[in-house]
């Protein structure tokens, strides 16, 4: 057996994680020097600036999962709980892997991978159809999801809404000052809910997956 191999991946897997984790806490104001006060708050709702100087509105189920982080950092330390995070999300696709190769999985359906070769798990596209136990609810938010996601990168007369905006305020176009500012600001929800589309988690499993697609899958034939 290459130790070599399974020693370098897991290392590599964990920096992506890691990565990953500290990006993520970003997004709820928490980094490794504080954790910020939300800068606009409702009876079910709270406003945080990102790390990238975005704004993100989170409501009662994500306000109660932040508490829970701010108070892990609290008591650990931030480097400690973005460790734990990755250490916890590589054990987890380590195990879900390990069921996918050998088809243990209960639904049949793969979870980091696709059938067809695809780069999107056959679990994203399948959401709505295999039997997971999901509520009508929770369906109905994953094909609204889906719709979303596809909606956004539809092509009207051909071109993409980011390329629209940008020849509409060319000078060439009759009012494209009068108009610009309101282009600028449909580039930028446009540009925020690919951010925040059904794929915006899939970044670092996928970045695993495709280092171990890549050569690491051979630890699977030793």
């Amino acid at each position: 057996m290459d130790k070599g191999a399974i020693k370098n991946f897991a290392i590599e897997a964990r920096k992506i994680l890691m990565k990953s984790a500290v990006k993520e806490a970003g997004l709820y104001g928490i980094t490794k020097s504080g954790c910020k006060s939300p800068i606009q708050k409702g009876n079910d709702f709270e406003v945080y600036e990102t790390t990238a100087g975005t704004e993100n509105r989170i409501y009662r189920d994500d306000m109660r999962r932040r508490v829970n982080l701010v108070k892990a950092i609290q008591e650990q330390g931030f480097d400690q709980v973005m460790e734990e995070t990755a250490y916890t999300w590589f054990n987890r696709i380590i195990a879900i892997r390990f069921m996918e190769v050998n088809n243990y999985l209960p639904t049949r359906v793969r979870v980091l991978s696709s059938e067809t070769g695809s780069v999107t798990p056959d679990i994203v596209t399948q959401a709505d159809t295999a039997e997971l136990n999901l509520s009508a609810g929770e369906l109905d938010k994953i094909r609204t999801a889906k719709m979303e996601d596809r909606m956004l990168d539809e092509k009207i007369s051909g071109m993409t809404i980011p390329e629209i905006c940008d020849t509409r305020t060319s000078a060439g176009y009759h009012y494209a000052d009068d108009y610009r500012e309101r282009y600028q600001m449909l580039i930028s929800a446009y540009r925020l809910l690919k951010e925040v589309s059904i794929h915006r988690y899939q970044s670092a499993v996928k970045e695993v997956i495709e280092d171990y697609v890549g050569g690491t899958y051979l630890i699977d034939t030793y």
